[in-house]
């Protein structure tokens, strides 16, 4: 398993990673690490109609999205790792999750920023 982006937007899937992304990393696997996403099963079903079926979605907050991001480390294919701030980040880091270089910061709608 490559965890070929790991993209921090508080907007998690949408048309830009469904459109470029996802064609341009070849993702099969979407992890979503949010407490916000993984508490609304709403939400959740949501952003797994927005992707191709042949890609996975997987969503998880708290300590189940670090397990989540650990096993995406050591699983096959290519993942595309989404976070809505950089403290979901850090809590992953924090965990032992290898992010490596391919982090990207994209505008947020957050108050206070990231």
């Amino acid at each position: 398993m490559a965890l070929v982006l790991a993209r921090v937007d508080d907007r998690l899937i949408h048309g830009q990673v469904v459109e470029g992304w996802l064609r341009v990393i070849q993702a099969t696997r979407i992890l979503v690490v949010s407490d916000e996403a993984a508490a609304d099963p709403l939400q959740v079903r949501l952003m797994r109609l927005a992707v191709p079926l042949e890609v996975k979605v997987e969503v998880g907050g708290g300590e189940g999205g670090g397990r989540l991001a650990g096993e995406g480390q050591v699983r096959h294919g290519a993942v595309l790792l989404l976070m809505p701030g950089l403290k979901e980040a850090r809590r992953l880091v924090e965990a032992g999750v290898k992010l490596g270089s391919s982090i990207w910061a994209a505008c947020t709608t957050r108050r206070g920023g990231f």
